[in-house]
């Protein structure tokens, strides 16, 4: 039968990495540790961990079972909290986040370092990726919350949109775009004839970027892609070197924009404008400390 020192057992190796730590931090023998995964692993049916001389990896069902077992010892601590047991943490509270590039460089640091101040007690572990990745992390459990450049539908994700991104057409600072910056007309009538640069096929602004240019009457297949970036800050320096003209966040450009090296068009004549998104599985049980993060970053982007 499964119990909880197992369960203590099995989160500290995937949070350390290592059976000798674990076995340290809990008083026990490293055979006992040993023991006590072993033990697991036979009453659930399935391999957790992935065991070499050098590390230690959870498995595709350890990262599902993980962020159950994470909830598990969070439900135990609360149970001695209310029954007066001021015990140690069972283990250390972490919040496992997969970010798109946008909101993971430019709009994460400030939720979190708001976050650490009110709960200074909590570790957050941030994977960076494209919006396709994100998605594909929550739908496979590995992840508490993801946060996206734009909506992917998937059965049983919710997405709880917290910040409004203005996307821009960004080009070189060269005399022909000088003169069109001080006589601007429609971006469909000169975007065409442009060498463009966009991000991979999985990123959020790259498929924002897609509906937008569609809504424009502008076919993405007719327009002359000269190079395409899993990385936004290589987009920017090509730009600045003049490769061509790209369609970016408008957080993502704003130093280079105000710098003027390069030159920024509104995609209309109002904006252009998207959602960044917070992501949950709602199949999968939401713990009080991710609860606290979302409502967390809604407040923090509600008064900017």
């Amino acid at each position: 039968m499964v119990n909880l020192k197992q369960i203590e057992a099995f989160v500290m190796i995937a949070n350390n990495g290592s059976f000798s730590r674990t076995a340290k931090e809990m008083y026990l023998t490293q055979p006992t540790v040993s023991a006590y995964i072993n033990s697991l692993e036979s009453e659930l049916g399935v391999k957790l961990l992935m065991r070499t001389t050098k590390e230690v990896n959870l498995t595709e069902q350890g990262s599902i079972v993980y962020l159950y077992a994470k909830e598990l010892l969070e439900v135990s601590d609360k149970i001695n909290e209310v029954c007066g047991h001021h015990k140690e943490k069972t283990v250390d509270k972490q919040i496992l986040i997969s970010a798109s590039s946008l909101p993971a460089q430019y709009l994460l640091a400030g939720v979190l370092a708001s976050y650490s101040r009110h709960y200074p007690n909590i570790q957050f572990v941030v994977n960076e990726s494209d919006s396709e990745n994100v998605i594909n992390d929550l739908e496979n459990h590995k992840v508490n919350v993801g946060f996206t450049g734009t909506r992917i539908p998937r059965k049983n994700l919710k997405y709880i949109p917290f910040y409004k991104d203005e996307l821009v057409v960004i080009t070189p600072n060269t005399e022909w775009f000088q003169i069109l910056k001080k006589h601007p007309k429609p971006v469909n009538e000169w975007l065409r004839a442009q060498p463009i640069i966009l991000r991979e096929s999985g990123s959020g602004t790259r498929q924002e970027t897609i509906r937008a240019l569609d809504d424009m009457d502008i076919n993405t297949d007719s327009l002359n892609v000269i190079a395409t970036f899993t990385n936004t800050g290589a987009i920017l320096l090509s730009v600045k070197e003049g490769i061509g003209c790209s369609v970016v966040s408008r957080i993502a450009a704003k130093s280079v924009i105000e710098s003027g090296e390069v030159l920024e068009f509104p995609l209309t004549e109002a904006g252009y404008y998207r959602n960044i998104y917070m992501v949950v599985n709602s199949i999968q049980p939401m713990s009080e400390s991710t609860a606290r993060l979302i409502t967390l970053a809604k407040d923090h982007y509600s008064k900017t």
